[in-house]
């Protein structure tokens, strides 16, 4: 389980709903789980999320695709993904760069020591 840094009501009455359009209360849900009640609640309040797993098994109980419940979490990936992809981007330019200097650096070494007969470093 993960800690959530915004709350998203969204999720938490959409999970909630399906919840409870099954007549599942949260003991029931947490009993198919084979979870504490607190972690459902904690997850319908969004102060923690499910993993995987979990997330799996309350799709399957609650007979909906993981992604109707939890899609609202989608766009704040998308955002945070496209900035690490820019980060990463920079900097493999930046890796690109250096390769290069490192390359033709050792290039310009080796065409010394086939001159000179010895490498000046």
């Amino acid at each position: 389980m993960r800690n959530i840094s915004s709350n998203h009501p969204k999720a938490r009455n959409r999970m909630r709903i399906c919840r409870m359009t099954e007549g599942l209360s949260q003991k029931d849900l947490a009993f198919l789980l084979d979870i504490p009640v607190t972690s459902i609640s904690r997850w319908e309040n969004c102060s923690r999320a499910p993993g995987v797993y979990y997330a799996i098994g309350i799709s399957v109980a609650t007979h909906r695709l993981v992604d109707e419940i939890f899609s609202d979490y989608r766009h704040e990936w998308k955002d945070k993904i496209q900035q690490k992809r820019e980060l990463l981007e920079e900097s493999q330019k930046q890796d690109s760069k250096e390769s290069n200097f490192i390359r033709s650096k050792k290039f310009n070494d080796n065409d010394n020591v086939k001159r000179y007969g010895k490498n000046k470093r």
